[in-house]
């Protein structure tokens, strides 16, 4: 499973936060989402009460500096994978712990998983964990054509 979070709308445009291993986070246009996932069966995780504007401009603002951080670590190392992908390091994040981090950030307390497998393993969220989560309500995504 792999999880996308939506930021924002920009002259009409809206960006996504992607984080795939190799590449790490990173902010993705419209176009992208819709080129890698627009052809997939997904879900839609919302937030059950939705964010303010103050906390949504928290949330971009966040993005913007994970993804930030992770083109630094990508550009100042050599190694196969710098990206800041994975459960292997202090500041390295999987897809969903990238979008749980960034909603905290924003200002919601949304705690560690219940999964104590998942948490002792060094991941605190997982795509599976929106859907057993109160502080979410998850649909079918339904993409307009």
């Amino acid at each position: 499973a792999h999880t996308v979070l939506y930021l924002k709308e920009v002259n009409g445009k809206k960006l996504f936060l992607d984080n795939q291993p190799g590449q790490g986070p990173r902010i993705i246009s419209e176009e992208e989402f819709l080129e890698a996932y627009g052809n997939r069966k997904a879900e839609m995780a919302r937030l059950a009460q939705p964010l303010r504007p103050d906390e949504a401009k928290k949330l971009y603002e966040a993005a913007k500096g994970m993804a930030q951080k992770n083109n630094r670590a990508l550009i100042n190392s050599h190694m196969f994978d710098s990206s800041n992908y994975g459960v292997w390091s202090k500041d390295n994040v999987v897809c969903s712990e990238a979008d749980w981090a960034l909603i905290n950030a924003a200002g919601r307390h949304i705690p560690v998983s219940d999964d104590k497998a998942k948490v002792a393993a060094g991941v605190k969220w997982s795509p599976a964990d929106y859907a057993n989560s109160q502080y979410f309500l998850v649909t079918p995504l339904v993409m307009k054509k």
